[in-house]
C-alpha cells in the first residue's frame, strides 16, 4: 500500500484528479473499509475501519459432494478463478495440476464457473467437477486446495482452515503467495518452478503436515474476532455526516 501511494503521489491520479479540478487527492483514500485478516494484511493506511471478512462467492447450489470418509482418500480443490480466467487464460493450469496429481490416490475435485467448463478440456480419471458452487462451502470439506492466489480464494481457504498451494499468475497474487508463505499457511510456487513433481511435493506435503492447517485455525480464530459489517457501517456513517 505505501509502495502503491508513492507511485500515485506525483503521477496519473494526481493528474487526473486536477484536470477535474480534484485537489489534493490521496490515493488511499478517506477511509479504507479493510476486510483482510489483520495477519495476512501487509502495511497498510492507516486511515482504516478493520472489518471481519465474510466470504462471498455468488449465488449458487450447495457442493454437490458426499461428505469423504474418514478412510477416503484426500481431497484436493483446484481452481483457478474467474477474473485470472478471463484476463491472462490460467485455466490451463487446471490440466496440469491434476495431471501431476494422478497416480498420487487424491481425489482432485475442479471447481470452475459452468461458462468456464468447456474451456478446460478433458481431464483424467477420477477427476471431480463442480460448476457454479460457492468456493467456501466447498473448501469446508477439503484436505487442500491449489488456487491462484486471488484475494477472495485465499482468504475464503485461510478462513475455512484448508491449506493451500499458490500458483500466481499476476498482479496481487504474488504477494498473497508469499504471505500465504511466510505465514505457514501452505506453499507458493511461481510457472518456472511448478513442474509435475514440485506440485506432487508441495501438495503431499500439504496433506501430510498438520501444521499448515494448525496455523490456519488459529489465524481464523482471531480473524472472527474482527468488527462485523454491521458495526463497522457506523464508520462509514460518521464520515457521511462529517
Amino acid at each position: 500500500m505505501r509502495q502503491l501511494r508513492e507511485a500515485h503521489a506525483g503521477g496519473d491520479l494526481v493528474r487526473i484528479a486536477a484536470r477535474h479540478g480534484v485537489e489534493p487527492v490521496d490515493p488511499a483514500g478517506t477511509l479504507t473499509v479493510d476486510p483482510c485478516p489483520a495477519d495476512l494484511q501487509v502495511a497498510v493506511a492507516p486511515r482504516r475501519s478493520v472489518m471481519r471478512y465474510v466470504p462471498y462467492n455468488g449465488a449458487g447450489l450447495a457442493a454437490p459432494l458426499a461428505p469423504r470418509r474418514p478412510d477416503g482418500p484426500a481431497r484436493v480443490c483446484v481452481t483457478m478463478g474467474t477474473t485470472t480466467a478471463q484476463v491472462v487464460g490460467h485455466l490451463g493450469r487446471i490440466q496440469e495440476v491434476v495431471t501431476a496429481l494422478a497416480g498420487t490416490g487424491v481425489e482432485p475435485v475442479v471447481a470452475v464457473l459452468g461458462a468456464q467448463r468447456d474451456t478446460i478440456g478433458d481431464l483424467p480419471s477420477g477427476v471431480r467437477v463442480v460448476e457454479d458452487v460457492p468456493l467456501g462451502a466447498l473448501l469446508a470439506g477439503c484436505d487442500a486446495v491449489v488456487h491462484q492466489g486471488g484475494a477472495g480464494t485465499t482468504i475464503a481457504a485461510l478462513l475455512a482452515a484448508t491449506p493451500q498451494l499458490v500458483l500466481p499468475a499476476w498482479g496481487d497474487q504474488f504477494m498473497h503467495g508469499e504471505r500465504v508463505r511466510t505465514l505457514g499457511l501452505g506453499h507458493a510456487l511461481e510457472s518456472a518452478d511448478a513442474g509435475p513433481d514440485a506440485l506432487r511435493a508441495a501438495v503431499t506435503d500439504l496433506l501430510t503436515c498438520p501444521s499448515y492447517r494448525q496455523a490456519a485455525q488459529r489465524i481464523s480464530t482471531r480473524a472472527a474476532g474482527q468488527p462485523a459489517p454491521a458495526r463497522v457501517v457506523h464508520d462509514v456513517e460518521r464520515l457521511v455526516g462529517d
